[in-house]
């Protein structure tokens, strides 16, 4: 959706002088400034621009009032004064020189005038995109360009704007002025034949003459997919329908996190019932989303339970990316005996294992991960049962912090030998970090960390820039291109589990208190908790 404007005209006049108002005082340092604008003794109708903030000076007396915010720098307020035919004026004064201003313009001083490029582009019926560049003898200048409100500053150095301007509703035209000091003021104006609708800009297969409602997105047009409560008209019919508070459903994808294997601390055991995505004890502290959609939608909501787990569960302890697609085909099976026949949303965790590996070499190396990862998307993609769902893809936790906070049990350093539990990170769990502020710090490497710090960092390192990012960047291209519109992806890396949110067992897997912390940060990450008060900002 796009905010309406009033004004219906483009200003742009170029500043030779180095005040540019990026970023203003805060509220307590405004000041109010008010006066008048004449030429020759007669008011006339100008636009005063004053540290960010303007007015236009047309109600027949000259008259302005603004409230001003003081340049944090200097205290002082950069005031113009810019009328078609008349030279600019600028002056800089403090706030005590701000109160019945009077501003004399002057006429232009002629000479050569400045060289403006335009180009329009509709975007749809009512707005163009006005770009181009402002020079002087051929050196680009900084400018600004203003149109119904909104502005922009071109001091990038190469002279250029972009701006989305309204057509003016009377005739459909665009006014172009441009103002410089020392120059004579410069007037386009693009008329309503000089645009046109028939153009495919964004070529999508529409152009705005046939419904094409924002034609430099191709995510826009008639036969897009709409997604509901963004704010944007994906399909161009004139709404944007709100979200339902719960999906239809919900499937859960994953490895023994997704079991809630130990959650209770007995080591190899399941716990689906407290599984922080599809759990169903409400006995429990954990308040799963399959809890919170079946409080949310109670009517709608087809909730997983005791019953049903088999239908909607198809986590795996062990599974690696690899067993991604498989999960996915049982998913996509499993769809057809829910009332709907659709999957509502589907919670996906799984690399764990991925990176878990007996070293470094031996995790699954990148290209492998990306692959298998593809391969599940597309399942999900291609079938008419999940390609609509909620795709809701996890991050790999930061795994580092469970050695943290229990590196100094010497049972759990047993049960991690013994077992060979993610050797990658727990070999040799003895802290060699340097320091206690380097032992906290994974993300840097400091003078005098042992190797076996080193090598957990490594790992740290490799599941933040490599592993992650596959799963959120990939998983950006199946949006962008449509293939899974109503997929997201939430990063849950910067979590750090307590001591009592790892399971005592075997000293590894979330506890019941670490899949009440998951599924308060997976919902809380998420727009499903856009309403929440217990999802603080």
């Amino acid at each position: 959706m796009r905010r309406p404007h009033k004004s219906l005209t483009v200003l742009l006049f170029c500043l030779f002088f180095s005040y540019i108002p990026h970023s203003f005082a805060a509220n307590n340092d405004w000041v109010n400034i008010n006066g008048t604008v004449t030429y020759n003794g007669t008011p006339v109708c100008t636009m005063v621009l004053a540290n960010g903030q303007y007015m236009f000076t047309c109600s027949g007396d000259g008259s302005f009032n603004l409230d001003v915010p003081l340049d944090p720098d200097t205290g002082q307020i950069t005031v113009f004064a810019f009328c078609e035919g008349l030279a600019p004026f600028e002056q800089v004064i403090y706030p005590s020189e701000g109160q019945g201003m009077q501003i004399e313009l002057a006429a232009s001083e002629g000479g050569s005038g400045m060289d403006v490029t335009s180009t329009l582009t509709p975007i749809n019926t009512t707005w163009v995109r006005l770009e181009g560049t402002v020079s002087y003898n051929g050196t680009p200048v900084c400018a600004m360009v203003l149109a119904n409100g909104q502005y922009m500053f071109t001091c990038s150095g190469d002279g250029t704007y972009s701006l989305d301007v309204p057509l003016d509703p009377d005739d459909g035209s665009i006014t172009l002025f441009g103002f410089c000091s020392g120059l004579p003021p410069y007037k386009y104006v693009f008329t309503a034949d000089q645009i046109s609708f028939d153009d495919d800009t964004d070529n999508d297969g529409y152009s705005i003459n046939s419904g094409d409602c924002y034609d430099l997105d191709t995510s826009i047009n008639p036969e897009a997919t709409e997604i509901c409560g963004d704010g944007i008209d994906q399909d161009c019919d004139g709404s944007d329908p709100p979200c339902s508070p719960a999906p239809l459903n919900q499937f859960n994808i994953g490895d023994s996190i997704g079991e809630g294997e130990a959650a209770d601390g007995t080591i190899g055991e399941a716990h689906h019932d407290t599984v922080w995505s599809t759990g169903y004890d409400t006995y429990d502290i954990v308040y799963s989303l399959n809890e919170r959609f079946e409080d949310a939608d109670e009517t709608n909501y087809y909730e997983n339970n005791v019953t049903r787990d088999s239908i909607f569960n198809h986590a795996v302890s062990g599974a690696v990316m690899a067993d991604f697609a498989t999960q996915a085909n049982e998913v996509v099976a499993d769809v057809s005996v829910t009332p709907s026949g659709k999957a509502g949303m589907v919670t996906i965790l799984l690399g764990n294992n991925d990176v878990c590996a007996d070293s470094l070499a031996d995790m699954t190396p990148i290209d492998q991960f990306e692959a298998q990862y593809r391969a599940g998307l597309d399942i999900l993609a291609n079938s008419p049962a999940t390609k609509e769902a909620e795709i809701h893809v996890s991050s790999i936790p930061d795994i580092y912090w469970l050695w943290i906070v229990k590196k100094d049990v010497s049972r759990c350093q047993l049960i991690w030998w013994i077992g060979g539990v993610c050797q990658a990170l727990l070999q040799d769990p003895g802290d060699d970090c340097v320091s206690v502020t380097s032992r906290d710090d994974p993300d840097t490497v400091y003078p005098g960390d042992g190797s076996n710090c080193q090598r957990r960092k490594e790992f740290h390192g490799k599941i933040r820039d490599v592993y992650n990012q596959i799963l959120r960047d990939v998983l950006q291209e199946y949006i962008d291109s449509g293939r899974l519109p109503n997929a997201y992806y939430i990063d849950i890396f910067d979590v750090q589990f307590s001591s009592e949110q790892v399971n005592n067992g075997d000293c590894f897997h979330p506890s019941v208190s670490g899949h009440e912390l998951l599924a308060d940060e997976e919902w809380c990450r998420s727009h499903w908790s856009a309403t929440d008060p217990m999802c603080t900002p």
